[in-house]
């Protein structure tokens, strides 16, 4: 448990859609200090529970005797240095058993992406893992034609690199000099 830690669901359940693929969830915390170690207490917490079913990735700060590492290249601790000097958000890739449904209904297995992410970052990354991926790449080209770069993880001036730091989404589409989009609308 991580009180105060907030969570975002995205993806095409964000966008509204009537049925979702796969899970996506991002976390973080307004005192960036409680994030070390969430990602492992969290994926204890869920395998326990029977709700993580296979492990995809799994990053090697997260690894347990009960949910193994996965030998590949992500961060090794929060606060990692990434592109620019941000931190680097922590991911996790798996399979997940879906909580009961209705009578008759069998649960059903998805796969879910869980994303640690620092505060400053959390605008960028639920704007890019609400999608969709078409609109997320015109997005992207949009910015660049007006010398920008937009990532999950912040906006910034091509020239000089500096970072736009904003609050939230919407701050996000002024910034790119565009008009708000709903989250509902951006399945194109």
């Amino acid at each position: 448990r991580c009180p105060g830690a907030r969570a975002v669901a995205c993806g095409s359940f964000r966008r509204g859609k009537e049925s979702c693929g796969d899970v996506d969830v991002l976390i973080t915390h307004d005192d960036p200090r409680c994030l070390a170690g969430l990602m492992r207490n969290l994926l204890i917490q869920l395998d326990a529970e029977g709700f993580l079913t296979h492990h995809l990735v799994v990053p090697r700060c997260a690894g347990s005797q009960h949910v193994p590492a996965m030998p590949m290249e992500f961060p090794t601790k929060m606060g990692g240095k990434g592109a620019h000097g941000s931190e680097l958000p922590a991911s996790y890739m798996g399979v997940c058993l879906a909580p009961g449904g209705k009578l008759g209904v069998p649960r059903v297995h998805r796969r879910i992406d869980i994303k640690i992410y620092p505060p400053a970052m959390l605008p960028f990354a639920t704007l890019y893992f609400t999608g969709s991926g078409h609109f997320n790449r015109s997005m992207r080209l949009f910015c660049k034609k007006k010398g920008l770069k937009l990532s999950d993880q912040g906006l910034w001036r091509r020239e000089g690199e500096a970072f736009i730091h904003c609050a939230d989404e919407k701050a996000i589409f002024i910034a790119c000099g565009l008009e708000w989009v709903e989250p509902h609308a951006r399945s194109v």
